[in-house]
């Protein structure tokens, strides 16, 4: 699961956003006050982003309680092709946080620090390549989730990238609505 805006909330993560005691959220999903589904074998109550916000809005607490944004990672040492795809993001429709690494080892403390959403990853960096950093989150069970667009001149690499698991691929030089209808596919849909 993410740090940003996500499907489903574990009822602890839901307690920490509405500054809740968690064992009042459980009792809230116990008598559905908040919309939730129970796990049969864990018995653990997974809460949709969308219960959340509908609580939010029928039970005001605070004007500052928000949902976190959704941030995307722009992994990409090509300033050209970066400011594309900042232009792009922005322009998705989407409120997306958005943060910047120039190659996989930077890439690596940021997603450590704040995991996002969504990665935008380039596959020819400096240091460590993007073939190297998305092997690392796919095999790595607290980031195999965060949904990764590779972005690459390279498309005799298309079978090899689809192999280490990209949720999506575009090859430069690439349309921005291309971009957008992927970042939608992912994150919206």
């Amino acid at each position: 699961m993410n740090n940003g805006k996500r499907n489903y909330y574990s009822t602890g993560e839901a307690a920490r956003l509405l500054d809740i005691p968690e064992r009042t959220l459980r009792y809230y999903c116990a008598n559905q006050k908040i919309q939730a589904e129970r796990h049969p074998l864990t018995k653990r109550w997974r809460i949709s982003h969308q219960s959340l916000l509908n609580f939010i809005k029928s039970h005001p607490m605070s004007d500052e309680l928000q949902l976190p944004q959704q941030r995307v990672l722009i992994i990409d040492d090509e300033m050209v092709v970066v400011k594309t795809i900042i232009k792009t993001v922005k322009n998705s429709g989407i409120d997306l946080a958005i943060d910047l690494a120039e190659d996989g080892f930077e890439a690596l403390l940021k997603i450590g620090r704040h995991r996002p959403d969504l990665i935008i990853l380039d596959i020819v960096m400096p240091n460590m390549d993007g073939k190297t950093l998305l092997r690392k989150l796919k095999q790595d069970k607290k980031t195999r989730s965060i949904k990764v667009i590779v972005v690459t001149g390279h498309p005799e690499e298309k079978e090899n990238i689809r192999l280490l698991g990209t949720d999506f691929m575009l090859f430069k030089p690439f349309a921005p609505k291309e971009l957008t209808a992927a970042i939608k596919k992912l994150l919206v849909d």
